[in-house]
């Protein structure tokens, strides 16, 4: 189709999205992910290129913190 990535709302970004877009060997963004459980989930997920969210600083804590650093 000529598509380089696609960008799916989290809601929507299940496994088998992900796997199909990984197999497709498309690039995968998912937004807006603002929730602790599930930014731990999409930053731990290979098959994720990019994650919007509203509370970057808390994804950046997260992703360099998995234990969850300064649990809030």
């Amino acid at each position: 189709c000529g598509a380089h990535g696609v960008a799916v709302h989290q809601r929507l970004a299940r496994a088998t999205v992900l796997r199909e877009a990984a197999r497709g060997g498309l690039f995968t963004m998912v937004w807006t992910v603002n929730d602790d459980r599930a930014l731990r989930a999409f930053l731990d997920d290979p098959r994720v290129d990019v994650l919007v969210t509203d509370r970057p600083r808390r994804a950046v804590t997260l992703r360099d913190h998995p234990d969850g650093g300064d649990a809030r």
